[in-house]
């Protein structure tokens, strides 16, 4: 019995200190309620169900009270690895799997705080399979497969649920290993489902279906490249698909099905890794293996590459670019002469050799032992063509580029035709000869001028001795005839002295083909006298091809440009025996262009305080910058014997007369960098230093102007 009583005492002592407990945690939980007033009242905890967690994966939640509050941790535990932090944030990667308890107060700005039950339950991640397929099987070869399992607990119980296994594969229900050799006659595909359950506190099972595939046996033939393969390397392919790559001398073996055959190929052209002129070319690029022919061989050849190439672009490429065999023979040959564009030939020199051998016979061949650059040379020849409208040439013909060519005319003084050809009338070569340096096809014309020298002199003397002719003829012969007549009966009929009557000579004149009134022979002389002047006129204007001038003026004046001053050197002031010059001047416009900023003028300058926010005065610089705009014209010169015929030829020359002059004045801090104006109106416009030399006034350019 007192062992019963002390039982029943020590219960009511448990019970009692039980209840102890018990007062104080609900003491300890409403303590911040009873102690705080209706103004402080503490914070609502508004978090609902936490959500759960998963082993080994990142998990992340928020607790959340009716104020901002500082929360901690004030009870029970956290899940393995994860952690509250004091924004009520809970973070971190779960590590075991459970449900867990725990208490976080919320305490706000007030000091109020609110105390939270909670709970988060963390799971493992699901059970899977991580093979996806089994590998092929080969029948009479060793098979082996191994299957993993994802986020097993403890040890793993393998069972073949539907399907089944070829025959000669085994399975392990321990370790998801098969192995085996399948028999002959077992080839084809089969269809296996395994379950695999794990040794969790709550076992979990998987299941998953594969297919495995049993080939058939094969034989094995051997594929080899000969040596010719001396670089590079070949593909290999077997009834079209790629088995593997080879060098020259390399052999491999491949898996044919028995009772089959296959065609092997390779590539039948294989370049120099590192040459581009030299690659390898199989004999045959295919062969057929069977049961009963268990090889395959592919042999190899080099090739070069034979370049053909002509020294002048505007000749064409010899025949013959190409690839040759190693030990081949090449031949080809070039044309002697290739006509070019107007007044060119090239004519055909030597072949040049890469190794700068040099071969002059225009047909070549040679045996092929390596890639070559086979160059065609030609000279280049220009046609010189000498133009006379008189006389005969000589020098035209073809003459090598950069030759010297010479050229005249036999006979440098024609006689004109006509009447100026019969008072020795001629025309005169004024470039009779000359030298051309053979820079192109050229065209030389021989100019020729008249010389009046004698017809000035013959004509008037003739004239004069005419005029003298006819005067004699009248006052010897006309004029005693007339005086000898008798006016005695006229005067005895009269009774008066009459007046004697005008002479009537009628004379015939050059080209007097119309009626004449009355007139004096003195006239008659002279009319006819102007007949004979304006036919010398017409003669000398028709050699001239010039228009009808005065043949009594002093002289016939070329018309001439006025000479500018910067070419005043180039007046006509000649020297005895010197030929004139044509000195026609005319210009032509170019373009507008502008000089450089230059700066004109350079003054300092006091900075307001304002200016850019500085706080004293500073002293700046201004600087006045300036361009000048120029017309640019072009100004030619003839500088061919004057009253040539034809347009103008000689020199040319740039000048340039000033249009305006635009300033611009800009001021610069200490710390600016001093820099021309832009933008500017002139941006864009051609921009080019001006020597003074060439400037000139615009007066100066009274030129006629050229289209």
């Amino acid at each position: 019995m007192k062992v019963i009583f002390t039982q029943r005492q020590h219960r009511k002592v448990h019970g009692f200190l039980l209840c102890i407990a018990m007062l104080i945690l609900l003491c300890s939980i409403s303590l911040p309620f009873i102690t705080s007033s209706h103004a402080d009242a503490a914070p609502i905890i508004i978090s609902g169900p936490l959500p759960t967690g998963t082993v080994n994966t990142p998990y992340s939640t928020t607790l959340v009270a009716s104020t901002p509050c500082t929360w901690a941790l004030t009870g029970g535990i956290l899940p393995p690895g994860l952690t509250l932090a004091s924004n009520g944030t809970i973070y971190g990667i779960p590590t075991t799997a459970n449900t867990y308890l725990f208490m976080a107060s919320a305490t706000d700005n007030a000091s109020a705080t609110a105390i939270g039950m909670f709970s988060i339950t963390i799971v493992l991640p699901p059970l899977s399979i991580a093979t996806s397929s089994l590998p092929q099987a080969t029948e009479g070869q060793s098979y082996s497969a191994s299957i993993s399992v994802y986020n097993a607990v403890g040890s793993l119980t393998w069972v073949i649920s539907g399907g089944s296994l070829p025959v000669g594969i085994a399975f392990d229900a321990n370790s998801g290993y098969l192995w085996g050799t399948p028999v002959a006659g077992t080839a084809g595909t089969y269809s296996l489902t395994l379950t695999v359950t794990d040794n969790a506190a709550t076992p979990r099972s998987v299941q998953r279906t594969f297919g495995l595939y049993v080939e058939k046996g094969y034989f094995r033939p051997t594929i080899s490249i000969d040596q010719g393969l001396a670089a590079g390397s070949t593909k290999v392919y077997a009834n079209g698909r790629l088995l593997t790559t080879l060098q020259g001398g390399e052999s491999t073996q491949i898996a044919v099905d028995l009772g089959t055959t296959a065609t092997i190929t390779v590539d039948p052209i294989v370049n120099y890794p590192s040459k581009d002129n030299v690659r390898f070319k199989a004999e045959t690029s295919s062969a057929g293996v069977s049961e009963g022919s268990l090889s395959a061989y592919f042999s190899y050849f080099t090739e070069y590459y034979i370049t053909m190439k002509s020294a002048i672009q505007q000749t064409p490429v010899p025949v013959g670019t190409g690839w040759y065999r190693s030990g081949s023979s090449f031949a080809t040959n070039a044309p002697e002469t290739i006509e070019g564009g107007a007044g060119t030939q090239y004519r055909f020199v030597s072949w040049l050799l890469s190794n700068n051998n040099i071969i002059t016979n225009r047909n070549i061949s040679f045996t092929v032992t390596g890639p070559e650059i086979i160059t065609a040379q030609y000279y280049t020849y220009y046609r010189l063509s000498v133009d006379s409208a008189y006389g005969e040439t000589t020098g035209a013909g073809w003459y090598k580029s950069g030759s010297e060519a010479k050229w005249s005319i036999k006979n440098p003084e024609v006689p004109m035709k006509g009447i100026l050809g019969f008072f020795k009338g001629k025309y005169v070569a004024v470039n009779p000869n000359g030298t051309e340096i053979m820079t192109g096809p050229k065209n030389m014309t021989i100019t020729w001028e008249n010389d009046y020298t004698l017809p000035f002199i013959l004509i008037p003397l003739t004239m004069l001795a005419l005029l003298g002719a006819i005067f004699a003829l009248y006052y010897f012969v006309v004029r005693p005839r007339w005086k000898s007549k008798p006016v005695q009966q006229q005067v005895a009929l009269s009774g008066q002295i009459p007046t004697p009557p005008q002479p009537q000579t009628t004379v015939v004149m050059i080209n007097d083909t119309r009626p004449r009134t009355p007139m004096t022979t003195k006239e008659q002389l002279m009319e006819k006298f102007g007949e004979l002047l304006e036919i010398y006129e017409k003669e000398i204007r028709e050699s001239l091809g010039a228009p009808s001038v005065s043949v009594i003026a002093p002289a016939i004046e070329s018309k001439q440009l006025p000479v500018s001053s910067f070419n005043s050197t180039k007046s006509a002031a000649f020297s005895a025996g010197d030929i004139p010059l044509c000195n026609n001047f005319a210009k032509k416009f170019i373009r507008t262009v502008v000089s450089p900023w230059q700066q004109s003028e350079m003054k300092t300058a006091l900075l307001p305080e304002s200016d850019k926010g500085r706080k004293k005065t500073e002293v700046g610089l201004t600087i006045v910058w300036a361009k000048s705009l120029y017309n640019e014209w072009q100004v030619s010169t003839c500088t061919l014997p004057q009253g040539h015929e034809g347009a103008h030829e000689g020199t040319k020359k740039l000048l340039y007369n000033l249009l305006n002059t635009v300033t611009e004045e800009r001021t610069y801090g200490s710390n600016q960098p001093v820099t021309a104006p832009s933008p500017h109106f002139t941006d864009g416009m051609p921009e080019m230093p001006i020597d003074a030399s060439l400037i000139v006034l615009a007066d100066e350019l009274t030129f006629e102007t050229m289209r």
